[in-house]
């Protein structure tokens, strides 16, 4: 078994959060006319201005790990991780959770304190395997216990700032990652409708569910970023304007066509007959909208891979349940279901990647807003409400396997709830900086700098 990692205490890393600072401008400028000069069409005296050659200069470096991606799976609703990650040897666990607890006997042991759910047979395999870095205690200060503040604070990494700067930690990445791109398939997002997350202002994201029916106008996506620029383009004349606009639609049409492409591709291939496990049959969410299916979006993922497009991140919304406040389950029930969902589609995907030759590029990240209480809901509720810290999960090949951060006291808690040992923003940075490679300060992206936490062989 693999030994828990000691880290510093992040808990009492704080950062100041603030809207902008006079150095994010000056990058964040920089990055939207250079965004410009990338494009054929504008004309040269734009493209050699010495504001857009500094630019150039200052941030196109070569990349580090250029074929590395990331694929994130947001489980919105508020993962239990107490019952995902059970602390089967601790009194207080089974005191608190008398009827929602999972038997000792019947956890999938990782070492001599915790374990799987034991329907989270897919990722107790991987686990053994190395493949499955576990990040106990992921929060952040102040944390609070609503669902729709709460996922876009980790959205947007800008957490108790209402709305922030309208653009999430992915979204700004990719801007500040390749500042020459107004539209690109760097970032591809599985949902019915965009994330947060992934949302830039130079970047405009790849959205899809059903790829037969995708076709992508770019107009409405890229108007801001034209928008932005307008005090360069107001010298273009009307024909070059509609110009650059037509290449920008045309880029995004044929992403559209290659993404289709991809899915028919591998719906006849062999990725076909890859297990993913069961799909979930639940049609809608605890919040009235259509709930996703887990194996079915990473199936796409690997379409999307397999059909060579350029994307770096792919996001997938995983939403269907997770809100368990009741009839939640303990060894069946909704949650166990969600979790063998999860562990199966997640253990699938990885032997999909196997068999493609990729899985030594991808990284999957699985997070989510906040964990549950610790003590249940009793009877007739018998489920779980809105807590704080919780686990989150790094899976690959590259991973240093293992439980990362001690696991959070039972007794010692913050208002009923686990407290936080790590700010889920030094695991973004870990992301971006130990996995994809980025050189360049965390500051345009998180709002400050935040440590990284050594998970990559």
């Amino acid at each position: 078994m693999k030994d828990k990692k000691s880290y510093p205490d992040y808990a009492d890393h704080n950062h100041a959060l603030c809207a902008c600072s006079r150095r994010s401008f000056l990058r964040t400028g920089f990055c939207a006319i250079g965004a410009t000069a990338g494009v054929v069409g504008v004309p040269n005296f734009f493209q050699n201005t010495g504001l857009v050659l500094a630019a150039q200069r200052a941030l196109n470096s070569p990349e580090r790990y250029p074929n590395r991606k990331l694929v994130v799976i947001e489980l919105f609703g508020g993962n239990d991780g107490l019952n995902t990650v059970v602390p089967y040897t601790n009194d207080e666990y089974y005191r608190r959770r008398r009827s929602l607890n999972i038997p000792a006997d019947k956890v999938l042991k990782l070492d001599d304190e915790v374990g799987f759910h034991p329907a989270f047979a897919g990722m107790e395999q991987l686990y053994k395997d190395g493949k499955v870095a576990i990040i106990n205690g992921v929060s952040y200060p102040d944390a609070i216990r609503s669902h729709f503040k709460g996922i876009e604070y980790m959205r947007s990494a800008m957490p108790n700032i209402h709305l922030g700067d309208g653009y999430g930690w992915l979204g700004r990445f990719a801007d500040e990652y390749q500042p020459e791109r107004t539209q690109s398939d760097f970032l591809v997002n599985i949902s019915r409708e965009q994330n947060l997350a992934v949302t830039g202002r130079i970047h405009s994201p790849v959205v899809f569910y059903e790829a037969e029916a995708f076709k992508r106008d770019a107009a409405p996506v890229e108007e801001p970023v034209l928008g932005d620029l307008m005090p360069a383009t107001a010298k273009l004349s009307k024909r070059d304007m509609l110009d650059l606009v037509r290449k920008i639609s045309a880029g995004a049409t044929d992403v559209a066509a290659r993404v289709r492409a991809a899915v028919s591709a591998y719906s006849s291939g062999p990725g076909s007959e890859v297990d993913y496990g069961e799909e979930s049959t639940m049609a809608t969410t605890v919040f009235g909208q259509p709930a996703a299916t887990l194996s079915h979006d990473l199936k796409k993922v690997a379409a999307c891979l397999e059909g060579d497009l350029e994307t770096r991140v792919y996001y997938v919304n995983y939403t269907g349940g997770w809100d368990t406040h009741r009839n939640q389950g303990s060894l069946e029930g909704p949650h166990a279901s969600l979790l063998g969902y999860t562990g199966d589609a997640v253990s699938g995907f990885m032997n999909d990647l196997e068999r493609m030759g990729q899985a030594d590029d991808i990284t999957i990240l699985i997070m989510t807003e906040f964990g549950r209480r610790v003590r249940e809901n009793g009877p007739p509720q018998n489920g779980t409400d809105h807590g704080m810290a919780g686990p989150w999960f790094v899976v690959g090949n590259n991973v240093k396997g293992g439980i990362h951060f001690d696991y959070p006291s039972l007794t010692d808690l913050d208002q009923g709830d686990l407290k936080m040992r790590v700010d889920f923003r030094s695991v973004y940075a870990t992301m971006l900086k130990g996995w994809l490679g980025y050189a360049g300060e965390m500051d345009p992206i998180l709002y400050g700098e935040y440590p990284t936490i050594p998970i990559f062989a």
